[in-house]
């Protein structure tokens, strides 16, 4: 056991004159204090003078003052004697390694004896053998040199007879090789006749095996052809005798067939003739007697209702529909055909019909009615007809119970999403009444939800109920006064309620957002283009005329009719018809037109007319003409760039006419716009010939442009190829370019400095050094975005203007990585915290150094922070710490000269904090609240001395930090701080310009605090040799904590 020290002897005796004390302490207490004391003793007491307290006063100090220079010498003399045992314990170490270094150097020295030793035997004995080995050798070769004279001797003997068998043999192998040589003549013949019979076996056994497989063939074939004629005959027996009923009842293939020789044609009288007609052609039997005409009759109604219903199932299952309309007039009467286009089911064997996306869009006849006018009013009465005798017919059919649904007359506006009509004022309008209805429609669905959904109150429906008078419910309904008082009342009042209705309805459409408005009310109006393809034709035949009149060309022969023809003639002077002032000439001049469009119309209207006979004129002159020309046996149309036939084909009906024999005023007009070269002219421009080789070419050319792209887009992949490797081939120069982008990429990332060092601004190991090897390397740089993300600019001049571009490059370079930023003080960086404020969002780590005034500029989110340090400068005041707002991630902040409060950040989630120049008060706030901190540097401003232990048990509140594991202090009163806290696992501490007798007093509490025990405490107060009264204290001290 090594022997104790001198602080260890200091010690014991304390601890025994504490003991001793004790010990004396409780004999005093022990007596009885009833015991009667000697009177003299307490007389001397109460008479004793006030000055002896005033000595013991004194004496006291003196006492005192005297343990303060002893306190001194001890501390000179632990000091000295910690700087003698340092000394020791280093001599100690050294003596310690040198010794060791030279046990281990004996050790290498006897291993390298051992060695060679065993290295020198080694040698000596392969030297022996090496000896032995080449006498040995020396042996062998004397009597291998006998041996050969011996066998060279026997040798040449041998060697004469084997040339005597040599010549012997020669003869004999010329002989052979003469039989070889016929024997193989005989051989090859012999195997021409082998191939030939191999050939001749190999055809007749293929011969056999087609003969086999005929065979087979045949074989199933008959065995086929008996079972279909089984299957045939069976099948004819089946078909050759019709039953069209089954049970009494036509089946509907053959009610079906009813109906389409119906729509071919064949009278319902007819149709028994004709199936019985048909069935003795085809060679079968009808077993009993086809449907009358009666049945047919009902077979067409029932399919003509089956329609109906279908139509009406058909709009209740779809999502919308649009309706195609129109109508025509036949003898002075007018009908109107209506076609629904919608989604529908296929009805397709083996599809599943309620699978919505088995449906195809379809167009469906709805019915044809006769109309007395066609107005809009008309034509929308009778699509509300349509649709309520589609709800009824539905309503009263077994496919309503069976579906479990009722079909309302407005379900049919409810669906349908647009109308085709002529582009028309009628059809407009009518397009525009039907909209309006839907939308009334829409507004009291909405209106009828509400009230039945409690939305609007009581009160207020019945308010606006009774607020419906008779003019409201007549303008509503389109009924008249007299038409409403004969109304029952359920019905007036059914009438009021979806006014009412109509009146919620609108109030809540408000409140549907502008695509539900959209969807509720799409009405989609598609016009005839008919009508605008010929208003645009005469809007351009309008600017023909205007360019005859801008250029002064001369027009096309004037073509009028006969009547303004007549009035032309009348007013015709010498001048023509210029300078003519005369209502009539103007007005038939207004109503007379010219040109190409014209010569067509009157030609049409004349060749086609079949009551004189001139359309039947005209084709036979056609086919004539056509059997000269082209050898064609037909009348269809023919080219010509002449007029020279039509002049011949006019000629001929007027020289076949019987009566007159001259040209009519239609003939004339003709023939006056063949003669009229404007008019011609104005024919070539709109021959349909020369329109329609226009139209071929540019077809063509759509088609070459089309064909062009085409090819474009497949020589695209192909010049893109090329390209590629090209460059690929042009990589091969230098091996390092033909490496995958990737693995340049990952090589690029690790020249990147070991964090927590950052890549340079500029400089060798900046990565913008990569930017200037090549353009493909470039490339690769700046994709790599991870090259950038990591930011330090260092302290360089104000007037470098290298910097602020750079910043902001390097800034946009990292794409949506974290940012680590790091700069120094710098003069006039207020113009780069804009920029770098617009990523804030990717802040991960700041290590700013700026102005005082420029710190605001910091405030905002920062939600990827994890690591803040920032100090400010030239200002003196602190200032305050910007407003990061949530910063979940935030772990490690450091701050200087900045004021920082309980709300300026989330200190509960920090692990590491240092601070410079901040308050006490602040910081002992934060504090309490960092409870997660394992790393904490302080240095605090404080004015005046700090004495945080001589502060009652009642004002001190210990800082609690369960995690703390290293604590750096400094300043003046770094250490008296420490009586503020409570560290139960901190390992490392660190105090700088600390007070010696601060230090050992504030140890022995740090010592507690820290849940060591009171060890250490004893240790130190046994070095100082501390009095009673001064080892109290630090008792009563270190207790309390």
């Amino acid at each position: 056991m090594a022997p104790a020290s001198k602080r260890q002897k200091l010690g014991k005796q304390l601890a025994k004159s504490r003991q001793q004390e004790a010990d004396d302490g409780t004999d005093a207490s022990s007596c009885d204090e009833n015991t009667p004391q000697p009177l003299s003793a307490s007389s001397n007491r109460r008479n004793a003078p006030r000055d002896t307290t005033r000595a013991e006063l004194a004496r006291k100090d003196a006492e005192i003052h005297t343990l303060k220079t002893r306190v001194l010498e001890l501390e000179r003399e632990v000091q000295r004697v910690e700087d003698v045992e340092h000394e020791l314990e280093a001599l100690q170490g050294s003596y310690n390694a040198l010794e060791e270094k030279r046990r281990q150097l004996y050790v290498e020295k006897r291993n390298l004896d051992k060695a060679k030793r065993r290295v020198e035997e080694d040698l000596r004995e392969e030297t022996r053998s090496h000896t032995k080995r080449v006498r040995r050798l020396e042996n062998q070769l004397e009597t291998q040199a006998d041996a050969s004279a011996t066998t060279t001797h026997s040798l040449d003997a041998v060697i004469d007879d084997l040339r005597h068998q040599l010549v012997a043999q020669s003869a004999t192998v010329r002989q052979l090789e003469s039989e070889l040589t016929s024997a193989r003549a005989k051989i090859a013949s012999h195997t021409i006749h082998i191939q030939s019979l191999q050939f001749s076996l190999k055809a007749k056994q293929d011969t056999i095996t087609a003969v086999r497989q005929q065979l087979y063939a045949a074989e199933k074939r008959e065995k086929t052809a008996k079972s279909s004629l089984a299957k045939l005959q069976k099948e004819y027996n089946r078909v050759r005798v019709w039953r069209p009923k089954e049970k009494g009842v036509f089946r509907p293939e053959w009610r079906a067939l009813a109906r389409d020789l119906v729509g071919a044609g064949v009278p319902l009288a007819k149709l028994r003739l004709v199936a019985e007609s048909f069935a003795r052609t085809v060679g079968v039997e009808i077993k009993g007697k086809f449907m009358s005409a009666r049945t047919g009759a009902r077979v067409i109604d029932e399919g003509g209702l089956l329609g109906e219903l279908q139509n009406a199932r058909e709009l209740l299952d779809c999502d919308g529909f649009t309706e195609a309309t129109d109508g025509t007039g036949y003898r002075g009467i007018t009908y109107e055909g209506h076609h629904n286009t919608l989604r529908a089911p296929t009805y397709a064997p083996g599809v599943d019909d309620t699978d919505k996306s088995t449906w195809k869009v379809q167009t469906r006849f709805v019915n044809v009615t006769n109309s007395v006018s066609h107005t809009a009013e008309a034509q929308f009465r009778g699509i509300r007809k349509t649709a309520e005798r589609l709800a009824d017919l539905y309503n009263r059919s077994p496919f309503s119970a069976q579906d479990a649904r009722i079909m309302d007359k407005d379900d049919y506006f409810r669906k349908k999403m647009g109308e085709n009509r002529d582009h028309a004022a009628d059809g407009k309008k009518a397009f525009k009444i039907s909209a309006e209805y839907k939308k009334r429609i829409v507004f009291e669905d909405l209106g009828r939800k509400a009230i039945e959904n409690e939305i609007f109150d009581d009160a207020e429906i019945l308010l606006a109920t009774l607020g419906v008078d008779d003019a409201q419910l007549c303008e509503y309904h389109q009924v008249g006064k007299e038409e409403l008082q004969k109304m029952p009342a359920d019905e007036i009042a059914s009438l009021r309620r979806r006014i009412v209705e109509r009146q919620f309805g609108e109030r809540r459409f408000e409140f549907l957002t502008e695509d539900q408005k959209k969807n509720a009310l799409t009405m989609v109006f598609g016009g005839c283009c008919a009508h605008k393809e010929l208003n645009v034709v005469r809007i351009a035949y309008t600017h023909v005329n205007k360019f005859y009149a801008d250029y002064g060309l001369a027009r096309p022969v004037l073509l009028a009719n006969k009547a303004n023809d007549s009035i032309l003639q009348l007013g015709t002077n010498e001048n023509g018809l210029t300078g003519v002032d005369s209502a009539a000439i103007k007005k038939a001049l207004d109503a007379s037109t010219c040109g190409a469009i014209k010569l067509l119309q009157l030609m049409s209207s004349l060749l086609k007319n079949i009551e004189r006979g001139y359309q039947l004129r005209t084709t036979m002159y056609m086919q004539r003409e056509k059997k000269e020309l082209y050898d064609l046996d037909e009348s269809g149309e023919i080219t010509s760039v002449s007029t020279n036939r039509i002049y011949t084909l006019i000629e001929e009906i007027v020289d076949a006419k019987t009566k007159s024999g001259q040209l009519n005023h239609v003939e004339k007009n003709v023939l006056k716009g063949l003669d009229c070269p404007a008019t011609m002219t104005d024919s070539a421009t709109t021959n349909p010939i020369t329109m329609l080789r226009f139209d071929a070419e540019r077809a063509r050319l759509i088609e070459l442009e089309k064909r062009i792209a085409e090819l474009e887009r497949l020589l695209a992949p192909l010049r893109s190829e090329h390209e590629t490797i090209q460059a690929q081939l042009g990589a091969y120069t230098y091996p390092v370019l033909s490496l995958p982008h990737e693995i340049t990429s990952e090589i690029f990332l690790q020249t990147l400095p070991d964090p927590p060092a950052t890549p340079p601004l500029i400089g060798l190991n900046s990565p913008q050094n990569l930017l200037g090897i090549c353009s493909q390397w470039r490339d690769i740089a700046l994709a790599t975005h991870g090259l950038w993300q990591t930011i330090h600019v260092p302290r360089v001049p104000s007037s470098s203007t290298q910097t602020p571009p750079a910043i902001r490059a390097w800034l946009s370079r990292s794409g949506n990585l974290p940012l680590s930023v790091a700069w120094d003080y710098l003069l006039g960086t207020a113009e780069l915290l804009p920029a770098l404020s617009e990523h804030r969002l990717r802040w991960r780590k700041l290590d700013l150094s700026l102005n005082a005034d420029e710190i605001h500029q910091l405030s905002g989110p920062a939600p990827q922070l994890v690591q803040l340090y920032l100090s400010a400068w030239g200002s003196f005041s602190r200032e305050p710490l910007p407003q990061f707002g949530p910063t979940p991630l935030l772990r490690s902040v450091g701050l200087s000269d900045v004021s920082y409060n309980a709300a300026a950040l989330s200190w509960e989630r920090l692990t590491e904090l240092n601070i410079i120049g901040g308050d006490l008060t602040e910081t002992l706030a934060v504090l309490k609240l960092a409870t997660n901190l394992m790393h904490c540097r302080l240095e605090l401003v404080t004015e005046g001395p700090v004495d945080l232990v001589q502060t009652s048990e009642g004002e001190r509140t210990a800082v609690v930090l369960p995690h703390l594991e290293t604590l750096i202090l400094e300043g003046v009163a770094a250490l008296a701080i420490l009586t503020a806290f409570n560290l139960p696992v901190l390992r490392r501490l660190q105090v700088v310009r600390g007070q010696l007798l601060a230090k050992l007093a504030v140890l022995l509490g740090i010592k507690d605090l820290a849940g060591a025990g009171r060890g250490l405490k004893n240790e130190y107060a046994a070095v100082l040799g501390l009095s009673g009264t001064l080892d109290a204290c630090f008792l009563s001290w270190c207790s309390h904590q």
